[in-house]
């Protein structure tokens, strides 16, 4: 892939993000039927796909495996945070942007979510042979 066709498509990732990132955005304010599983799962594969995006973007020359698991990891780590420290989850509580952002609450569904959002960022970095 030469550097001009390198650079649309990073662009096109960025257009990509952005877009993903309105929509897990509206996600948690959805209050139509199935709200539950659209805000703790659908919302969170959005969220880890546009981190894994992201991360192509700024980290140009790391592999797509290796942007995937640190974004699995780096979310796992939110995830477990919640878990152990109580103090964290009167933070995010108090503070929407946290609250949407990183959550306030451990849930195992999560962490599926993460897996499965980062295996689909993963799939769409190496068939876009990023």
């Amino acid at each position: 892939m030469n550097l001009k066709n390198k650079t649309t498509t990073k662009r096109k990732l960025a257009l990509l993000a952005v877009i993903l990132f309105v929509i897990a955005l509206l996600s948690k304010q959805y209050t139509g039927i199935f709200a539950h599983i659209v805000h703790s799962f659908a919302a969170d594969i959005l969220a880890v796909v546009i981190l894994i995006l992201l991360g192509n973007i700024l980290f140009i020359k790391t592999s797509p495996l290796i942007i995937s698991s640190s974004v699995f990891l780096f979310a796992l780590a939110i995830e477990l945070f919640q878990l152990v420290n109580q103090s964290f989850r009167l933070i995010a509580i108090n503070n929407q942007f946290l609250h949407i952002i990183l959550g306030s609450t451990f849930d195992l569904l999560d962490i599926l979510s993460y897996a499965v959002g980062a295996i689909i960022g993963f799939v769409l970095l190496k068939k876009l042979s990023l």
